[in-house]
């Protein structure tokens, strides 16, 4: 856990070489585990803005681990290298194989239909966008009953309202 703390404040600092080299050495130490790998090429995509480190390397695994393909952290990484090069029809795809909840890191609350509905939205599909956040809209409020003191469930629901062109509910 260290070494990836060291790691990320690197990233913070914008100091790619050293977080290349924490990332080099977490990759030595267990060169298995599929987050260090994917999280090493993720350097030259914030250095450069160059996705083709991350899809090498999510190719790589998809071609040389079986299974590989139902890892939710991988399809996540998926979405994520789609929605960098633009392409909804990948984005789309890789939206359907992610995980119901807890379906990205940056936003873990947010399950799989409001990223469907970013894809349907960027693709100009209104109808199912606003089909897929309308589900996403039910279960967060279901998730809000059990948690009702939640603040981060509370402002993902804004995100969904947002989606949805409620704006005064958004804010609210």
């Amino acid at each position: 856990p260290y070494l990836i703390n060291l790691g990320s404040t690197y990233w913070w600092l914008h100091d790619y070489d050293g977080w290349a080299r924490i990332m080099d050495r977490i990759v030595a130490y267990n060169p298995d585990l599929r987050p260090g790998r994917i999280f090493r090429a993720h350097v030259e995509l914030e250095r450069r803005a160059d996705t083709r480190s991350l899809r090498a390397a999510i190719e790589k695994i998809l071609t040389n681990e079986p299974g590989s393909e139902k890892d939710p952290f991988v399809a996540g990484q998926r979405y994520t290298l789609a929605l960098y090069d633009r392409d909804w029809d990948a984005a789309g795809s890789s939206a359907a194989l992610l995980s119901q909840k807890n379906s990205l890191p940056w936003f873990p609350q947010l399950g799989r239909d409001f990223w469907v509905g970013v894809v349907a939205r960027l693709k100009g599909d209104e109808t199912s966008a606003r089909a897929a956040f309308m589900r996403a809209r039910a279960q967060q409020e279901e998730e809000l009953r059990v948690h009702p003191d939640d603040a981060v469930l509370l402002a993902d629901l804004g995100l969904i309202d947002a989606g949805l062109g409620r704006k005064e509910e958004a804010l609210n």
